[in-house]
C-alpha cells in the first residue's frame, strides 16, 4: 500500500472515529437511564424489605420486585464503564486527557462526598462520639473492603451515622483510577475490548475462588462490595463503549436488542416469582452477577437505537432523577434517619397500623431527599462543575463540533 493510500485510510478512520463520538455523548435517554437507577435503588432502600412475604399473592410478588431494586447499583456500574470508556477513547489523542479526566472526576464527585463526610465526621466529634481509625478507609475510597466488619465493629459509636452505602462510590473511584491507565496503555479497540473482557471473567473467577475458599460463608458482602468482585458491569459497558466505534457496531446493537428483548421480561417473570436478592445463593451471587450486568449493558445498548426503551428513558421525569442523582445517593440515609427521629414518632400517633405507616415512610423520604439533592445541586455541586472548563482540551470543541453534524448519519437505525 502506497504513502498516500495509507494517509487516506487513516484519515478515515479519523473521520469516522469523530463522527461516532455524539452518539454516546448526546444520548438523553443515558440521563433516564441514570435515573432509572437510582429509582431503583431508592425502591429496594425504603420499600424492599416492608412488604411481607406472607401476606398472599400480591404481596409477595411486591417485596420480590421492590427487593430487587439493588440491581441499580449494578446499571450505575455499567453506565460508567460505557461513558468513562467512550470520553477517555475519544480523548485519547487529546493533550492533558488523563490530567482533564482525572481533574472533571475529582469536580463531580469529591465537592459533596468530602462535604458531607467531613461535616459528619467533625459534627459528630463535636458532640461526643468517636470514631474507629478506619475512617480513613473511606477517606481514601477503601471503605468496600471494609465489607468484612459490617454486622460487626462500627466504625462509629454515632449508632445513627450510617455510611456503609458508600462502598459503590468506593469501587467506582478505584476503577476510575487503574482502567483509564490502563485503556491508554492498550491503545487499539481490540486489545481494550480483549482487556475489559477479560477482567471480567476473573471477576467471575474471583467469585468462585472466594465462594470455594469458605471465606464468603462467614462474610458474604465480599462478594457484593468488594471491587475484584464487582467489575463486571463497568468492564461489560467499556466493552460496549468500545464495540459500538466498530465495524462490529450494528451487530452487536442487534445483540443488545435481542438480549434486552428476551432475556429482560424473563428476568423480570423471574424475580416476580422468585425474587432476587444479594446472597441468594451460591450460583447467583457468581454467574448471576455476570449475567445481571450482561443484561443491564444490552438495556444500554438499546437506549442507544430509536424505539420504545429510548423514548422511555428520554422521559423528562427520568432525566430529572438522572441529574440529580448522586445527591440522591449520598445523603439518602441522611434523610432517613432524620424521617425515622423527627417524623415517624408523629405520624405513629395518628396512624395505629405499623404496616401502613412502613408503606408511607419511602414517601416521607422520597419528597424531601428529592428537594434537597435539588438544592445541593443547584447551590454547592454547580459552583464546583463550573470549574471543568478549565479542564477541556484546546482541540475538543472544535472535534465535537465536526461530530456533531454528522450525527444524523452516525445514529444507528
Amino acid at each position: 500500500m502506497s504513502d498516500n493510500r495509507k494517509m487516506d485510510v487513516v484519515q478515515q478512520e479519523n473521520q469516522s472515529h469523530a463522527e461516532e463520538a455524539p452518539v454516546i455523548k448526546h444520548v438523553l435517554a443515558l440521563d433516564g437511564l441514570r435515573g432509572t437507577a437510582i429509582l431503583l435503588v431508592l425502591i429496594c432502600h425504603e420499600w424492599g424489605d416492608v412488604f411481607t412475604v406472607h401476606g398472599g399473592v400480591f404481596l409477595r410478588t411486591l417485596n420480590h420486585l421492590t427487593a430487587a431494586g439493588w440491581v441499580g447499583v449494578d446499571l450505575f456500574f455499567a453506565l460508567s464503564g460505557f461513558l468513562l470508556t467512550g470520553i477517555l477513547f475519544e480523548t485519547q489523542n487529546e493533550p492533558s486527557a488523563l490530567r482533564n479526566f482525572y481533574a472533571r472526576r475529582a469536580l463531580r464527585t469529591f465537592p459533596l462526598y468530602y462535604g458531607v463526610l467531613i461535616v459528619l465526621v467533625v459534627g459528630t466529634m463535636v458532640a461526643g462520639y468517636h470514631w474507629s481509625p478506619r475512617l480513613i478507609l473511606w477517606f481514601t475510597y477503601l471503605d468496600n473492603f471494609d465489607a468484612v466488619n459490617w454486622g460487626g465493629s462500627p466504625v462509629t459509636n454515632a449508632s445513627w451515622v450510617y455510611i456503609r452505602h458508600f462502598w459503590s462510590l468506593a469501587v467506582e473511584e478505584q476503577f476510575y483510577l487503574f482502567w483509564p491507565v490502563l485503556l491508554f496503555a492498550m491503545k487499539t479497540q481490540r486489545r481494550i475490548v480483549q482487556a475489559a473482557l477479560g477482567l471480567a471473567a476473573f471477576c467471575l473467577l474471583f467469585r468462585i475462588g472466594m465462594g470455594l475458599s469458605g471465606l464468603t460463608e462467614a462474610h458474604p458482602t465480599i462478594l457484593y462490595c468488594w471491587t475484584p468482585a464487582r467489575l463486571d458491569g463497568m468492564l461489560f459497558g467499556a466493552a460496549l463503549a468500545i464495540g459500538i466505534r466498530s465495524n462490529w457496531r450494528g451487530r452487536l446493537l442487534w445483540i443488545c436488542t435481542w438480549l434486552a428483548r428476551v432475556g429482560i421480561p424473563l428476568a423480570i417473570v423471574y424475580v416476580a416469582m422468585h425474587g432476587l436478592y444479594m446472597f441468594w445463593s451460591p450460583i447467583s451471587s457468581t454467574l448471576g452477577f455476570t449475567l445481571i450486568a450482561i443484561m443491564l449493558t444490552a438495556l444500554i445498548g438499546v437506549s442507544l437505537q430509536p424505539g420504545p426503551a429510548k423514548r422511555i428513558f428520554e422521559h423528562p421525569v427520568l432525566r430529572f432523577f438522572g441529574k440529580y442523582s448522586y445527591g440522591m445517593y449520598v445523603l439518602e440515609p441522611f434523610v432517613g434517619e432524620g424521617i425515622d427521629r423527627w417524623v415517624l414518632p408523629s405520624v405513629r400517633l395518628l396512624i395505629k397500623s405499623h404496616t401502613v405507616v412502613a408503606y408511607l415512610r419511602g414517601a416521607f423520604v422520597a419528597v424531601p431527599l428529592v428537594a434537597i439533592a435539588w438544592l445541593s445541586y443547584e447551590m454547592y455541586e454547580r459552583h464546583f462543575l463550573r470549574l471543568k472548563r478549565y479542564f477541556v482540551s484546546p482541540t475538543a470543541e472544535k472535534r465535537i463540533s465536526t461530530a456533531e453534524r454528522a450525527v444524523a448519519v452516525s445514529t444507528p437505525r
